[in-house]
């Protein structure tokens, strides 16, 4: 019937049976058995839906009472259950179903409800509601029931049942003795589990996983919560929480535990009598996006134990409808609590109060692949974000983590399968574009796979097929990719799993305002004397305007290579300004001596190159290129391809904290303009070759032969009076004109006749060559979308 082990299979169940095929039946058949000897309802899976309607009955186990399906193979269903003060009674082995309730309800009624009782049993149900989507971001998603709600009850089993689509899932209000264990919830847009003023109640190996959730100003949700609840301020006591696993898996982020006690910042001194007594939480694993790993405040006796609390980077959350969504690693924080008790935790951070409780817990990092404690170097299949089973959560085989610290569901495990393919996934050190993959923790008969008789087979979505028990991949474009890995046993068995690889790639940020105005979310222009746009192709810097890519990209953390690319004309050189400024990161200033003065700041120290003077001209445009890579333990300043100086560097940089801005505003900028601004993460070994990074410009038209004819060339013709040569100069420049206007009516920023006159005042020839390759190349022309080159030619041979 039941796999838990915490089930009463009353004798008295056995003393009489009633099938029953409607809900008149069964509620009459339940109301005789519990005023006599007791026995089991049978539900026909023909009949239905039923609604148990149970009101005082019971007063002993001799007259306990199961109601279950008649065929397991076709389950009854049900589409409410309502109890109150009555006792021995289980339901077991049926479906409930809120999409249809065929009635009209109160909207506080929950699909199994308990206003009050004792000894009370469900297990194995399929409860399923009508949530499809999260709520908060649009008026016309659905809200939908709540599953169920335990009230004042005690001696209350719910267990090895599944919960999906539903508001919250259990709720338990002022309940005792109570154990809710083994159930599956899911597709939640509320809570998993949830209550408060409860006695000596167990919350154990629930899996509870991929939410709907919804916004955090609607209601942020709780994979498990508990506060002080019914009778109103009343405190728990005796609770313990242990061997869940809460994977917000492919859903929204959800807080994992969250056990608070509002009377405790309600109560002022003195405080004896207000806090929580005895609660445990250990042994779970929760894997989520939001800081609240477990959170705990105003309890006394507190036990917090071997619990895996690990990031899923791919669950985010939203403040409002609008917010950007936003994921972070989860941690443990104890606050207001007395004779506390953490050790063999595995969290980004274990805090009581404001101590880090380092000494008896394990801190992971998420941000440096190069760190002993980079989290992807110890869980097998953690950089699969969502895409998760208990597998990839497990640590490796030969992580220090393993079999000492965690829950116990994080120990490495091998599967009873004959074959498991499991795939292993790091970013790798040494290009963000590309990501390791390992099939070395995937099993053959119990056994990690030996490459030597196994087979294993990369399959990437382009259909590329790559064999090796560990490959390197390097893909053309960020974003997610999906990868299949294929092992093939000896014997011909075999097994498949499929995992998406997130690239971050190696752009980090583009500004080409030659080519564009529009930067796409993150930017911020200010711009309080309107002069930040005013000329055609460039942002002005007037020492007021900025140019701001706001905090918190992700993808500025911990960069082991940058290239930094800036071309400026400057205006100024009054002082020491502001080019690029990036605190705790990269500081480019233009001194006032016409020189170039980097900073970079890693975690390991501050570096720095000052250039000489006299370096940059009034009015002239240079390229400055910043380089900086932690392999090769070096940073370079170069200007128009030139070398202007480099040293020895150490650490990796992270500002994704703080904004990054071109210009400083406040009067502290360097003045002039940029035409273009870039931020790359090359691979390592690449970053300090020099070479041309910028757009190119404007190719010079090159000379046309005169086509050569295979017939005999025609005598010259005299020209007539009419056809009279006009002077070069006249011709050159209508020559001019119609240049500039086949280039999409572009126009010099100054006026090109005193570039092009000799001393005479004429116009020639040699000058007109000189300030196409030099004047205009200055005015950094765009290109455009063809090859200028052939447009030229094209021009030119017309």
């Amino acid at each position: 019937m039941s796999g838990s082990s915490y089930f009463k299979d009353y004798t008295a169940h056995q003393n009489a049976t009633i099938l029953v095929s409607s809900t008149e039946e069964l509620n009459a058949a339940v109301a005789e058995l519990a005023g006599t000897t007791g026995g089991t309802v049978l539900l026909s899976g023909e009949a239905g839906p039923y609604r148990l309607d149970a009101r005082n009955l019971g007063d002993s186990a001799e007259s306990a009472v199961l109601i279950t399906s008649q065929d397991s193979n076709n389950p009854a269903q049900l589409k409410q259950v309502y109890i109150d003060n009555s006792v021995y009674l289980s339901l077991t082995d049926v479906t409930i179903d809120s999409g249809d309730y065929g009635f009209e309800r109160s909207g506080h009624l929950h699909d199994i409800y308990v206003k009050s009782g004792a000894h009370l049993q469900f297990v194995d149900l399929t409860m399923t509601s009508t949530a499809e989507a999260p709520l908060g971001f649009d008026d016309d998603t659905v809200k939908a029931e709540d599953a169920v709600y335990l009230r004042n009850a005690s001696d209350v089993l719910f267990a090895d049942s599944t919960i999906s689509n539903y508001y919250h899932g259990i709720s338990l209000a002022g309940v005792r003795d109570t154990i809710v264990t083994g159930n599956d919830i899911s597709a939640l847009q509320g809570d998993g589990i949830r209550g408060g003023g409860v006695n000596n109640v167990l919350v154990s190996d629930n899996h509870i996983h991929d939410f709907l959730g919804a916004t955090n100003e609607y209601n942020h949700p709780d994979m498990i919560q508990f506060w002080t609840g019914f009778p109103e301020g009343m405190t728990n006591t005796d609770l313990t929480i242990t061997g869940n696993l809460l994977n917000a898996g492919e859903g929204s982020a959800a807080q994992g535990i969250l056990v608070q006690n509002e009377a405790f910042d309600d109560a002022g001194d003195p405080l004896e009598g207000v806090y929580g007594q005895n609660l445990t939480i250990t042994d779970n694993v929760i894997h989520s996006g939001m800081s609240n790993g477990i959170g705990i405040i105003g309890y006394q006796g507190v036990e917090v134990a071997n619990n895996s609390v690990l990031w899923n980077e791919g669950a985010v959350l939203s403040q409002t409808a609008d917010a950007v969504p936003a994921s972070n690693p989860p941690w443990i924080l104890v606050r207001n609590s007395l004779e506390v008790e953490t050790a063999g935790n595995v969290a980004h951070l274990v805090r009581i109060e404001t101590e880090d409780q380092a000494e008896t817990n394990y801190f992971l990092d998420y941000d440096n692949p190069s760190a002993p404690n980079y989290a992807y170097a110890h869980v097998i299949g953690l950089a699969a974000d969502g895409q998760t089973d208990v597998y990839d959560l497990q640590f490796r085989p030969d992580s220090p983590l393993n079999g000492v610290s965690g829950a116990e569901a994080s120990t490495w495990t091998p599967s009873e399968a004959p074959v498991n393919a499991v795939i292993s996934q790091q970013p790798s050190l040494e290009d963000r574009a590309a990501v390791e993959l390992s099939a070395r923790y995937s099993t053959v008969d119990g056994q990690l796979v030996d490459p030597e008789t196994a087979q294993v087979f990369w399959t990437l979505a382009d259909g590329t097929v790559l064999e090796g028990l560990e490959v390197t991949v390097t893909f053309d474009t960020p974003g997610l990719h999906e990868v299949t890995l294929d092992v093939l046993a000896p014997d011909g068995s075999s097994d498949s799993a499929t995992r998406s690889v997130d690239i971050r790639g190696n752009g980090l940020f583009e500004a080409d305002f030659a080519r564009s105005e529009t930067f796409g979310d993150g930017v911020e222009i200010v711009d309080p004397n309107g002069e930040a746009f005013s000329k055609k192709g460039v942002f002005t810097l007037d020492g007021d305007s900025v140019f701001e890519v706001t905090r918190g990209n992700p993808e500025f953390e911990t960069l082991h290579t940058l290239s930094m690319d800036v071309s400026f004309k400057p205006d100024a050189f009054e002082k020491n300004g502001w080019l690029v400024k990036w605190l705790k990161a990269v500081d480019l200033r233009v001194t006032d001596e016409k020189g170039l003065w980097l900073k970079i700041e890693t975690d390991a120290d501050v570096y720095e190159i000052r250039t000489e003077g006299n370096l940059l001209e009034k009015g002239e445009w240079a390229d400055i290129a910043v380089d900086f890579d932690s392999h090769a333990g070096q940073m370079r300043l170069s200007l128009d391809g030139e070398e202007l100086g480099r040293t020895d560097v150490e650490g990796t940089i992270s500002g994704s904290q703080y904004d990054l801005t071109l210009g400083e505003g406040r009067g502290r900028s360097a003045e002039g303009e940029i035409d273009y601004f870039s931020m790359t993460t090359p691979p390592a070994g690449s970053v300090l070759e020099i070479g041309d990074r910028f757009p190119e410009e404007p190719e010079e038209p090159e000379e046309l032969e005169p086509p050569v004819s295979e017939e005999e060339p025609e005598e010259p013709v005299a020209p007539s009076v009419a056809e009279e040569e006009e002077p070069e100069g006249v011709l050159i420049q209508r020559f001019l004109e119609s240049f500039f206007a086949f280039f999409g009516g572009r126009q010099a920023t100054e006026d090109p006749a005193p570039a092009l006159q000799d001393d005479t005042g004429t116009i020639t020839l040699e000058n007109v060559s000189t300030f196409f390759r030099e004047d205009l190349a200055e005015q950094r022309i765009p290109p455009d979308e063809e090859d200028p080159a052939e447009d030229e030619n094209d021009f030119l041979a017309a």
